[in-house]
């Protein structure tokens, strides 16, 4: 809950206000906390949800969408993410990124939660050297 609330903190204050779409990269318990935070300080429209299982992230995503008034849709692949989503968070233990930088669309506000040790890299060199800003929350 702690660090859903941190991305929920950032992206209040970081992302675009008109922001509607997240794109989610991870079904699990942590990817469910960065969703309902995210929900509760943007006006989200859609949530698209990836992981590399398609039955996990069919079920997550219908599990999510029961406690969101956002509509959720398991995304068919990232690429598919990166079309849409105004605001991107990363909730894997991937140890490669999950996603292209490149395609990062300009104004997407990014949060890489699962980017925790050394050994983890959701994110490639691309999106990061392309941030405008760039924060990082140690504990």
């Amino acid at each position: 809950m702690r660090t859903g609330a941190a991305t929920g903190i950032a992206t209040k204050h970081m992302a675009r206000k008109d922001s509607s779409v997240l794109g989610l990269f991870g079904a699990g318990w942590q990817a469910q906390t960065q969703a309902l935070a995210v929900s509760e300080v943007r006006s989200l429209s859609r949530i698209l949800v990836y992981s590399r299982s398609p039955e996990k992230r069919r079920e997550f995503a219908e599990q999510l969408g029961g406690l969101v008034s956002a509509k959720v849709v398991a995304a068919d692949s990232p690429e598919q993410i990166m079309a849409e989503a105004d605001i991107v968070v990363t909730a894997t233990t991937s140890k490669t990124p999950v996603f292209d930088g490149s395609l990062l669309r300009p104004g997407t506000h990014v949060n890489a939660v699962g980017s925790n040790s050394l050994a983890k890299a959701e994110v490639d060199v691309t999106a990061v050297s392309r941030a405008d800003q760039s924060y990082c929350g140690l504990d």
